[in-house]
């Protein structure tokens, strides 16, 4: 089983991602945050090296942070 690793990388820094290393395939693919200064990026394998220090989350930790109503990424899609 191939598993997903994902982080919260700030739009500001968007320049350094290296989309290469990534399921992510672009800035455009990525999910933001509501208020557009987050993306939400995944990988699989090796944390690259550029990534080192960030915070890694898991799929039950991001889905965490995904579906929280109270945070700043969740939509209501029956809206």
């Amino acid at each position: 089983m191939i598993t997903r690793s994902y982080v919260i990388y700030p739009v500001e820094d968007i320049d350094s991602i290296v989309f290469a290393d990534l399921l992510t395939t672009s800035a455009g693919t990525g999910r933001r945050s509501n208020d557009g200064t987050q993306i939400l990026i995944k990988f699989t394998g090796d944390t690259p090296s550029w990534l080192e220090g960030k915070t890694i989350y898991s799929r039950t930790q991001i889905h965490s942070i995904l579906n929280d109503p109270d945070g700043g990424w969740y939509t209501d899609e029956n809206s």
